[in-house]
């Protein structure tokens, strides 16, 4: 198992309102993103198509209000890989969060390896991308 931790982000919105927003799948319910098809939702779970190669499944298996949630991936995805992600959430005043994320994976080592950099840029980007929304 090899772990990413992602960068730092701070959010311009109360650790209360980010938290709830991100406690619950149907809040991404129109994700404008071309190379994500068929995305379902319910509040703990969610299934999508990755640019019409892996079908990914994600279920929140953990939350404490207003300091972190858990996802696991429900099913293996592209060669065995598993996962797993712990959004944390720091209250940095009133009207501002700060956020980042542990992600774990359970796969080939050598391909951990070989795909350290774009693992870490995608993390990094989805952090970038819950910043902006």
């Amino acid at each position: 198992m090899k772990e990413f931790t992602t960068k730092t982000v701070e959010i311009k919105k109360p650790v209360e309102i980010v938290f709830n927003t991100l406690s619950s799948f149907t809040s991404f319910s129109t994700i404008p993103n071309d190379k994500v098809k068929d995305f379902k939702s319910t509040k703990d779970t969610c299934s999508f198509t990755v640019s019409d190669m892996a079908e990914v499944e994600l279920k929140i298996t953990d939350r404490q209000p207003y300091s972190s949630i858990t996802i696991i991936s429900n099913k293996e995805i592209m060669g065995g890989f598993a996962f797993s992600i712990i959004l944390m959430f720091d209250k940095k005043d009133d009207n501002n969060t700060f956020l980042h994320s542990v992600c774990s994976i359970k796969g080939n080592p050598m391909m951990l390896m070989m795909m350290k950099k774009q693992i870490e840029n995608g993390l990094n980007m989805l952090m970038d991308g819950i910043k902006e929304n």
